[in-house]
């Protein structure tokens, strides 16, 4: 899942097989829906705006990328731009 606000930039979409990304977005409907298009998201972006659901998640900050595990646990959790060849891994061994 990715966390993001409409000031964030553009997150890339790539997901390894067997894996589902959607977004969420601390906006209104509206202004998610513009930002989705404004950046050709391809992906299921959700507007919420109640600030009850990121704390359950522990996502506190934005962008924040978070690996879901089918049993509903936070399996990884990376606030900020994924920008190294590291971080990259962590992701892909936690999915």
């Amino acid at each position: 899942m990715s966390v993001t606000s409409r000031s964030c930039p553009r997150p890339r979409s790539s997901t390894p097989p067997d894996s589902m990304m959607s977004g969420v977005a601390f906006a209104s409907p509206e202004q998610t829906r513009r930002y989705g298009d404004e950046h050709g998201l391809d992906f299921p972006l959700i507007a919420h705006d109640d600030r009850r659901t990121s704390a359950l998640f522990r996502a506190r900050k934005v962008p924040s990328l978070l690996v879901i595990g089918r049993d509903g646990r936070v399996r990884y959790q990376h606030v900020g731009a994924i920008n190294s060849k590291q971080t990259l891994q962590e992701l892909l061994r936690a999915v």
